[in-house]
């Protein structure tokens, strides 16, 4: 929903792409903190099916959300 939000919005061609930019980084930021609160309230059995300990689970919702893997991050 919320790209096809901003996707109806007119934007002005010289500043479209950088507003695309910051509000992509945003959702992004979002999105990776959303993922990392999720982690952290998986139980022991969910952390388990997925190979996880509550060590590495606390851990990974700590980070800040700028800093996610590589391979999580788009190309806006």
């Amino acid at each position: 929903m919320f790209p096809t939000v901003l996707a109806s919005v007119p934007l002005d061609p010289r500043v479209a792409g950088r507003r695309r930019t910051v509000l992509g980084r945003l959702a992004h930021a979002l999105a990776v903190s959303r993922e990392r609160s999720r982690l952290s309230r998986l139980d022991d059995r969910m952390l388990a099916d997925i190979g996880r300990s509550r060590a590495e689970a606390a851990r990974e919702a700590e980070r800040p959300v700028w800093d996610a893997p590589m391979h999580w991050r788009r190309n806006d």
